[in-house]
């Protein structure tokens, strides 16, 4: 069975028998030579060993079985890369980035393979454009915060018609012109955010009735939240890294962390 000789594996790899481990993988391919996703794996082991002409060989069998094959494609252009064979690195992972468009760890894998094989900055303007690729299919997959969040009763956001004015410690903002009952957690986050100069208040403010306390409130809380969900969103070259270190290809996701 591959998936219990894959669990033996990776005992084996975590008590350094990395002979034994071998053994293991090839009985993987042995009950299936046609698998691009066993000479895949065979082909990351081979890399954590730093048996790079091997590992070339197992991706190379991979893409053999299966050319659409994005991972085996990826880790053939940087097993070349880290050869030094760079512009074979470089056909295949622009094969790679299209066999899957909209997927970000080609093209921050393109923009890392731009930078290693850059001399006095040559494929700057490459390396940077892969990047911006990769930075807007992320962006673009975010999803928007006022999908996520509830919408505020009637009684709530009828505080919030264009003429309503939030009262701060320190003066008056004005608030953005939303209507009077089709607010959401996003707009009031929007309100929250013009007073970025306040440091969230807790207790009520002065002018200001109970509900609009409470309803600014609420709309800290949310902004808070917002600012929380942003902390810790995953960067594209955090998304790589998980990716590259998966498949031990190290010297590629210390290049991702080191961004």
């Amino acid at each position: 069975e591959p998936s219990l000789l894959k669990l033996f594996a990776s005992e084996a790899i975590a008590n350094n028998d990395y002979a034994q481990a071998a053994q293991y993988f090839q009985q993987r391919i042995a009950m299936n030579r046609g698998s691009a996703d066993l000479w895949s794996e065979y082909g990351s082991f081979c890399m954590l060993v730093s048996n790079l002409p091997k590992a070339e060989e197992c991706f190379k069998q991979a893409i053999a079985c299966d050319q659409h094959h994005v991972p085996s494609l990826l880790l053939f252009g940087i097993v070349s890369n880290l050869s030094s064979r760079f512009e074979q690195a470089e056909t295949f992972l622009e094969a790679a980035s299209a066999q899957d468009p909209q997927a970000i760890e080609p093209w921050v894998i393109i923009g890392l393979h731009y930078e290693a094989s850059s001399e006095n900055g040559s494929n700057r303007n490459a390396m940077d454009m892969s990047f911006r690729k990769a930075e807007a299919l992320y962006t673009r997959d975010q999803p928007k915060i006022s999908l996520a969040l509830p919408k505020l009763s009637a009684s709530k956001t009828s505080l919030m018609s264009k003429d309503t004015r939030i009262s701060s410690r320190d003066g008056l903002i004005n608030s953005k012109q939303i209507g009077s009952t089709t607010g959401t957690l996003a707009e009031m986050a929007e309100v929250a955010e013009l007073e970025e100069e306040e440091k969230r208040l807790v207790g009520p403010a002065e002018g200001l009735t109970t509900s609009q306390v409470s309803l600014r409130s609420e709309a800290i809380d949310v902004c808070e939240e917002v600012q929380l969900n942003k902390s810790t969103a995953k960067s594209i070259f955090m998304i790589t890294a998980e990716f590259l270190l998966e498949r031990n290809a190290l010297t590629f996701a210390g290049m991702a962390l080191g961004h």
